[in-house]
């Protein structure tokens, strides 16, 4: 039976420490669940290179994007200046946002 819909993942969390034991099981059992493609997210510096070295082992099957997490972003603004996230001219996304002055996007309060 051909699947009516490819299913993509679109926020894998592959990147993070807990998976270094066990993340090609883990990929081979969502490629076996029927899981065409997989997203890993960066939410760091270190962990958007560390997905996009994850993709580059599965071409056409791993993308990875290179971000901050929001909770972090004030640890990122006006330090990071124009460098890329990923490392590279070609992250698959990269997605950067700084926080503005007086708000906090931990509580969405001003403060």
């Amino acid at each position: 039976m051909t699947a009516l819909y490819d299913i993509v993942d679109i926020g894998a969390n592959l990147a993070h420490r807990s998976f270094n034991g066990d993340r090609k099981a883990v990929i081979q059992r969502a490629f076996a669940a029927g899981v065409r493609t997989l997203i890993i997210t960066g939410t760091s510096q270190a962990s958007s290179q560390e997905a996009q070295r994850i993709a580059r082992e599965y071409p056409g099957q791993l993308f990875s994007t290179a971000g901050v997490h929001p909770h972090d972003i004030t640890l990122y603004c006006g330090e990071l200046g124009g460098r890329k996230l990923g490392g590279s001219s070609k992250p698959s996304a990269l997605a950067m946002a700084c926080q503005p002055p007086g708000k906090s996007f931990r509580t969405g309060k001003a403060g």
